[in-house]
């Protein structure tokens, strides 16, 4: 996503704007991990998650089996969803 930097924490890649975390990803032995930074974008992408894409959603992260194919379009709105909740309107492009 322009304007945003991966960094890593807790040995896991971050995706980050201005030293703010918005997305994590992490690969665990049966399935991938991952976490828009904030439970209200989460919540808001609970049901496309769950029906489109296998995913199984808990309370602050979702996972998705390892064969999953990547979907680009969907990461990009969480980032943009974070973005919007974190530093405004305008800065998710």
């Amino acid at each position: 996503h322009p304007g945003t930097t991966v960094t890593l924490a807790w040995n896991h890649p971050f995706l980050t704007m201005d030293d703010t975390r918005l997305f994590s990803v992490s690969v665990l032995p049966k399935h991938l991990l991952a976490a828009p930074w904030s439970v209200e974008v989460l919540d808001a992408f609970r049901a496309t998650l769950e029906r489109d894409h296998r995913a199984t959603v808990n309370r602050k992260t979702f996972r998705l089996p390892l064969d999953w194919d990547i979907d680009e379009t969907l990461l990009d709105a969480l980032v943009a969803a974070e973005l919007t909740r974190n530093v405004g309107p305008g800065r998710e492009r």
